[in-house]
């Protein structure tokens, strides 16, 4: 009943069904690669460790277990939570959509202990209440847009853009204001944001970066993309 992946392994998909009562363990060098059926665990637990999870397809968990490790989770799917119990306090997670867009649906306001945005090519929403997370960073390309009334609750935010590569911040329904509250350290380059209220953290200093509309406890600044040219009087 405890079955472990003692070596890296390359499948279409992985599930454990409602009547699984054991403990699937992965090895702590056994990396795990999940295609496009993704990974369903309604009963029974999984258990990470410090070698990463990359999932093509879904995550979806509708009972069980899901504990992680120190590795990191990658889902390139639509992430979905009915039920069970998922902990995420050890490494990674990251939403890496890259082909199509995302939905993330935990059910709940889920805790991180560090969760990065990777989906560089098309949406990700989340659509929950909110998410809390030690650590938050976005990626170059980013594209993140939050459910209205949600609170992301982060220590330390990070967002990596670069002048050719905006990530982008918003709200699900335009105009209605999603929370963002930060409160450790922060470093925010070349982002566009739109209705994010961070009254209740620090004020969220964005270099380089764009003000899409209210926002609240933001401040824009940084070097400007506007070059002008002074030319002497003839």
């Amino acid at each position: 009943n405890d079955p472990v992946i003692a070596s890296s392994i390359t499948v279409k998909g992985i599930t454990l069904a409602s009547g699984f009562t054991g403990t699937l363990t992965q090895g702590a060098t056994a990396s795990v690669n999940i295609g496009r059926f993704g990974l369903h665990v309604a009963g029974g637990t999984y258990t990470g460790s410090g070698a990463d999870l990359t999932i093509a397809g879904p995550f979806f968990q509708s009972g069980g277990t899901i504990n992680d490790g120190s590795g990191t989770i990658s889902v390139s799917g639509f992430t979905e939570k009915t039920g069970g119990t998922l902990t995420l306090d050890s490494g990674n997670f990251k939403l890496n959509g890259a082909d199509f867009e995302q939905n993330a649906n935990f059910g709940q306001v889920q805790t991180f202990n560090k969760l990065i945005l990777n989906n560089t090519n098309n949406t990700l929403h989340f659509l929950d209440y909110g998410v809390t997370a030690t650590d938050l960073e976005v990626k170059a390309g980013a594209k993140a847009l939050f459910a209205e009334g949600s609170l992301t609750t982060v220590t330390n935010f990070t967002v990596s853009g670069t002048s050719a590569n905006y990530a982008t911040l918003g709200s699900i329904n335009p105009g209605e204001s999603w929370s963002l509250t930060v409160s450790g350290t922060q470093s925010v380059n070349y982002l566009k944001v739109s209705d994010s209220d961070a009254s209740d953290g620090d004020l969220i200093t964005a270099s380089n970066s764009v003000d899409l509309s209210n926002n609240i406890n933001w401040e824009f600044g940084g070097t400007s993309d506007i070059i002008i040219t002074i030319s002497p009087d003839r």
